[in-house]
């Protein structure tokens, strides 16, 4: 496969796009996205590590980043070959596996190791550049407005098969789906095969939920809800609205 660099945000700039922002919390030892390419552009020996396994790696990444699974046999290896003295970044879908490496750097002696806030998802809801095999079959904006139209209530999840809560959201998902009382359409799309439309939505977490009416956006959640969370909010643009007395 072909890799192809993409400039998210050049792109989306060009196609009149508008994206909503998300405050992402950044945690002792992490670093926002918005700095960390800032860190990149300016300095020279700046070291990327890709902490998810190599199969994500390949779909897309950070452009220079070196894929560095601490699961992976001989990835010592590739840790050895990195200089001690240099910044080091580090990322993964969010947050998890990304801060097991930085923390194998630190107790190894590495100085200056990052975890970059949010991970590739807020890299990529940011529109900071990626290097992709994935673009030839992504949806475009107007594939996705005809998905969130495709009904009068959708409910859209954006999602990836390698992420383990939006793993854990499946179920709950499922078990709406089989509620024949529960009016949305539901709707999953891979964030992976769609960095570009990631952006252009503004996904900066997974999972996401956005729930459309008569296809506008009402609602939207990121990380885990329960099924009854959702149906709470789900019913409160169904159920008629009583008139007021006077």
């Amino acid at each position: 496969m072909k890799a192809i660099k993409i400039n998210l945000l050049a792109l989306l700039v060009a196609a009149g796009g508008v994206v909503k922002a998300q405050t992402i919390v950044v945690k002792p030892g992490e670093l926002p996205v918005k700095e960390v390419a800032a860190q990149i552009n300016a300095q020279k020996n700046v070291q990327i590590l890709d902490a998810r396994s190599n199969e994500e790696y390949v779909q897309h990444h950070i452009p220079g980043a070196v894929s560095a699974d601490a699961n992976a046999p001989g990835h010592e290896a590739i840790f050895n070959s990195l200089s001690k003295d240099e910044p080091t970044f580090i990322y993964a879908i969010g947050a998890a596996r990304s801060t097991i490496v930085a923390n194998e750097l630190r107790k190894d002696g590495f100085k200056k190791v990052y975890v970059i806030a949010g991970g590739l998802s807020s890299w990529v809801g940011s529109g900071y550049p990626v290097t992709t095999t994935k673009q030839a079959n992504a949806l475009t904006k107007s594939q996705y407005a005809a998905l969130s139209g495709s009904s009068p209530l959708v409910l859209i999840d954006f999602a990836s098969r390698y992420c383990p809560t939006c793993k854990k959201l499946i179920p709950t998902l499922d078990s709406l789906k089989a509620d024949k009382g529960f009016k949305p359409k539901i709707i999953t799309i891979e964030e992976y095969d769609n960095p570009l439309l990631a952006h252009q939505i503004g996904i900066y977490v997974l999972p996401t939920l956005i729930l459309y009416q008569n296809n506008k956006e009402v609602w939207r959640k990121s990380g885990l809800s329960s099924a009854r969370q959702i149906a709470d909010v789900v019913n409160s643009y169904t159920k008629p609205k009583l008139a007021s007395t006077k």
